[in-house]
């Protein structure tokens, strides 16, 4: 998988379970402004590592942004 269907699968998913249209969704969108919480975010995690079969690490979980979990992701799946 490259970087923009990195990209693309992580706001899609971010997508599905925030209900925030697409078009809303960048690298900047913080996870706060999409109304995500911890428990939202831990399920959103919990999907991308089934998918991507990455091993989360507990800093995953102090992200902020979907641009931060993206670079963070692929830096797990190197």
């Amino acid at each position: 998988m490259n970087n923009i269907e990195l990209e693309e699968f992580v706001v899609k998913t971010i997508n599905k379970l925030s209900d925030t249209k697409i078009s809303k969704i960048s690298l900047e969108t913080s996870f706060e402004d999409l109304n995500i919480n911890i428990l939202d975010l831990i399920e959103i995690i919990m999907l991308l590592e089934d998918k991507l079969e990455f091993t989360p690490n507990i800093d995953i979980y102090n992200l902020k942004t979907v641009g931060e979990l993206i670079k963070h992701i692929k830096q797990l799946i190197k």
